[in-house]
């Protein structure tokens, strides 16, 4: 993702005028569910880790912590990655619930 879409100057507008983007790891996310201090942290974490596909995960949350897209990097098409991936930001920056995971 990094060397692919992530590195597109339109992705990256996007994803700053639109989204907090992060990213972690999945052998992070037990400790964040139960030693987190915040309630909101530990239902974030639960909602990511409920959600994730080996080995990268694309996913995007509601500020209830609720799924908007979710899409496995191994499910993206490997021709015109950029493009699809500025389709489903697009998508879920006006808030459409879209999961493409089981494509």
């Amino acid at each position: 993702m990094r060397a692919g879409p992530l590195s597109n100057s339109e992705v990256i507008k996007i994803l700053n005028e639109n989204f907090v983007n992060t990213c972690v790891l999945l052998r992070d996310l037990p400790e964040l569910i139960e030693d987190s201090e915040g309630q909101r942290v530990s239902l974030f974490a639960k909602t990511l880790k409920d959600h994730f596909v080996y080995p990268v995960d694309i996913q995007v949350l509601s500020p209830e912590a609720e799924v908007i897209m979710h899409q496995p990097d191994k499910d993206l098409p490997r021709k015109d990655r950029t493009e699809y991936y500025l389709t489903l930001l697009a998508g879920a920056a006006k808030g459409e619930i879209m999961d493409f995971s089981s494509e």
